[in-house]
């Protein structure tokens, strides 16, 4: 039979203070570096000037052919919903 030695109390707490300083550690460099995740995510994406060079007239839309489903289009309007529904 092997002997099996229980391990001693003072060497388990050390490497219980081990495990916590590393995963402290860890922490700490996640939470350090949230700041600057959030920093680069508030930049704008796309450094090209806008297209646009005049406002835009909601009166004069325009209807394009082929942005609806047939099978969609030829279903009959069931009218308004209740103001509960999702």
């Amino acid at each position: 039979m092997i002997p099996t030695v229980a391990p001693v109390p003072g060497k388990l707490l050390s490497l219980f203070v081990r495990f916590s300083l590393l995963v402290g550690l860890a922490g700490l460099l996640l939470v350090g570096s949230a700041p600057f995740a959030q920093s680069q995510e508030t930049e704008p994406r796309s450094r090209t000037p806008s297209r646009l060079v005049s406002p835009i007239d909601e009166h004069a839309l325009v209807t394009l052919k082929g942005n609806v489903r047939q099978d969609l289009a030829a279903s009959p309007d069931l009218g308004p919903v209740e103001d509960g529904m999702q």
